[in-house]
């Protein structure tokens, strides 16, 4: 099932903008409102004085205060982003925004489902699938003397590959 039919099934048939977080969700956001139709696709933008950071800014253009918007994410695990996104979208707008009561997410990882609600808005999400997370302290392979590594940084040393 797609995300526009979940909104149809839900009621919600009118979106006025689509946007998403830098910088994987830019072709998502792009694609997505290319499927549905809607007219206006954006994004935010990371915070240039804080690049490593998850200060993002929205101030390109101002969203009327009638236009409904969906925000789309194509990862979410902690909503962090997600949060940080909505945020910068309403303290960057300098009026009102009318956020749609759904967030459409590609893949959906939380530590333990089910989530279904971000905050006061429903998730919908086209892949759902719990990650294992657990605090270092209360890691039993942690506990047995394996070492944690973020995949990124260290993706020669854990696949043997460059």
């Amino acid at each position: 099932m797609k995300i526009g039919e979940i909104l149809e099934d839900n009621g919600i048939e009118c979106y006025d903008w689509i946007i998403g977080s830098p910088t994987a969700g830019i072709t998502y956001a792009h694609d997505l409102a290319r499927e549905l139709g809607a007219p206006i696709n954006m994004c935010v933008e990371k915070d240039p004085k804080n690049p490593m950071g998850k200060n993002m800014i929205w101030n390109r253009m101002q969203i009327p205060a009638n236009d409904s918007v969906l925000q789309i994410e194509e990862l979410t695990t902690t909503a962090k982003t997600l949060t940080a996104v909505q945020k910068a979208i309403i303290d960057g707008n300098g009026g009102p925004v009318n956020f749609l009561p759904y967030i459409g997410i590609l893949v959906h990882r939380p530590p333990k489902l089910p989530v279904t609600h971000y905050g006061d808005r429903q998730v919908i999400a086209l892949i759902e699938k719990e990650i294992w997370a657990v605090p270092q302290e209360e890691c039993p392979l942690c506990a047995q003397g394996s070492s944690r590594y973020r995949p990124k940084q260290n993706w020669e040393k854990l696949t043997g590959m460059k």
